[in-house]
């Protein structure tokens, strides 16, 4: 006759090898994810950086580029951060012809070093106060590219003026100091471009 064979009810517990390895494959589970996550996170500040960059520059030339069109005050100003550092625009308000409605982009630089771009950015503002240091940021991480960031072009027959800055790292290859603001790799922009009345 057949018998089936008994089993023991008592449970076996895991040897100290088995300990060792189940640690060890965990810690090394966990040391991919890590690794993947802050990967994942230097790749993410790198593309925000490049949108952030381009929306600015982009948003930066329309704001001068329209409001010079029918400008009837186009000024170069010293601000803050020094000379030639402020673009002043104004335009007759269309409701009450005795009034001038200002647009005005300044750069600011907290530390007064240009090369140090994580305090370094461009306002925008609806006054005429060149020195003031308050405004709406419109770009941030950036520098005048060249003589100076807004230079007012005196052969012209009517007010030219020439922007040029570089918005994101300043060197190439970037340096740490530049990749700790704007993450791993090269993000950069240069804008050039001129703006006159009509």
């Amino acid at each position: 006759m057949f018998q089936p064979h008994r089993t023991s009810s008592r449970q076996r517990g895991m040897t100290l090898v088995e300990v060792v390895v189940s640690l060890a494959l965990l810690v090394l589970l966990s040391l991919i994810t890590i690794v993947g996550m802050v990967l994942h996170a230097r790749m993410a500040q790198s593309n925000m950086t490049r949108e952030q960059i381009a929306d600015g520059a982009r948003r930066l030339m329309e704001i001068a580029n329209v409001g010079a069109l029918d400008a009837t005050v186009i000024r170069v100003d010293t601000g803050p951060a020094g000379p030639n550092t402020v673009l002043t625009l104004g335009h007759p308000d269309p409701t009450d012809s005795s009034k001038v409605i200002w647009t005005q982009l300044a750069f600011l630089d907290d530390d007064n070093t240009t090369s140090t771009i994580r305090d370094n950015r461009i306002v925008v503002r609806n006054t005429d106060t060149p020195m003031a240091s308050t405004g709406d940021t419109l770009i941030r991480y950036c520098a005048p590219a060249g003589a100076g960031l807004f230079t007012l072009n005196s052969k012209s027959a009517t007010p030219l003026v020439d922007i040029s800055l570089r918005i994101g790292d300043q060197t190439y290859p970037p340096s740490a100091k530049d990749n700790a603001v704007t993450g791993k790799g090269y993000q950069s922009l240069l804008v050039t471009t001129s703006i006159s009345q009509l």
